[in-house]
């Protein structure tokens, strides 16, 4: 090996060597979001979703919906508080395409999502509050369905930071119930539990940035109706992903994950039961601009 290649070799070492050890030299790390009042955030999201429903009322006649979407989200501060903020989230860009039967077509209220605006109130440990629709009046009442929709994959999504400080290899635990929003049980909810593991210290995009890793198990059991028809809902879910987080700046650079929710909603009517399956699985990533 040549001097000049020993030389980058050292080099290389050195580096890996002082990320791998940033956290333990400087003793563990408290992770925490950081707010400006005024500062927006520009993230592009895409969400792929299947979804294969069977049900026992039409025998072999199953039915395959999939739905792509890509979002750019805005969050600006509008003011900050002791250990959080208060946040708005709005949209420049809201596209979506659904395929059913082998047909594309347009998804209804799309067009009004990029009029949408909801405020929360958000912890610097990544805690989110029940979101609020400033503007219900600007869009239709599809776009606010969609916008519950929007309200459980941000806190199915969200990375949460324990109390204590980290190190490389640390684990906690985060649990949270949150709506199922299904017709008729406006108290119906589906129990989110979390791991997550700080992986990691990373270099990206010249900022150093926490790993993150999370393991998601979901579950949905409960009774509801709709149209008046009695329904049961047995539902189990589980899937994973991975955050960077730069630590200086206290902001999520990107988040990637997938999961899969598989179960059976049962309709009672005069006396019979009609069970139908249900199949659903996501993809979602997130980047800032």
């Amino acid at each position: 090996m040549t001097s000049r290649a020993n030389k980058v070799a050292v080099a290389a070492c050195v580096g890996v060597l002082f990320l791998a050890g940033l956290a333990t030299a400087a003793g563990p790390i408290k992770l925490r979001y950081k707010f400006k009042k005024g500062e927006s955030l520009d993230y592009r999201m895409v969400m792929d979703q299947d979804m294969d429903i069977t049900s026992e009322a039409m025998p072999g006649m199953g039915q395959k919906i999939s739905m792509k979407m890509i979002i750019e989200m805005v969050q600006k501060t509008l003011e900050t508080k002791p250990k959080g903020a208060k946040v708005e989230i709005g949209f420049k860009k809201f596209d979506a395409e659904m395929e059913m039967g082998g047909n594309k077509m347009p998804i209804p209220g799309m067009e009004s999502m990029k009029k949408l605006r909801m405020t929360m109130d958000m912890s610097d440990r990544g805690e989110m509050g029940e979101p609020d629709l400033v503007n219900p009046d600007e869009v239709g009442q599809q776009a606010q369905q969609m916008a519950e929709q929007m309200k459980k994959s941000m806190t199915q999504n969200s990375l949460v930071f324990p109390e204590k400080a980290l190190k490389p290899g640390d684990t906690w635990d985060f649990e949270q119930d949150i709506p199922a929003e299904l017709p008729g049980a406006p108290d119906l909810k589906m129990k989110l539990k979390s791991k997550f593991k700080l992986v990691g210290i990373e270099k990206v995009k010249g900022k150093l940035c926490a790993k993150v890793r999370a393991d998601v198990e979901l579950s949905l059991h409960g009774e509801a109706s709709q149209g008046g028809v009695p329904l049961k809902a047995d539902m189990e879910g589980s899937g994973s992903g991975e955050n960077l987080f730069a630590i200086k700046e206290g902001k999520m650079i990107s988040s990637e994950a997938s999961f899969n929710v598989a179960g059976d909603v049962v309709a009672s009517a005069q006396g019979q039961k009609v069970a139908t399956k249900l199949k659903m699985g996501v993809k979602l990533k997130m980047d800032l601009q």
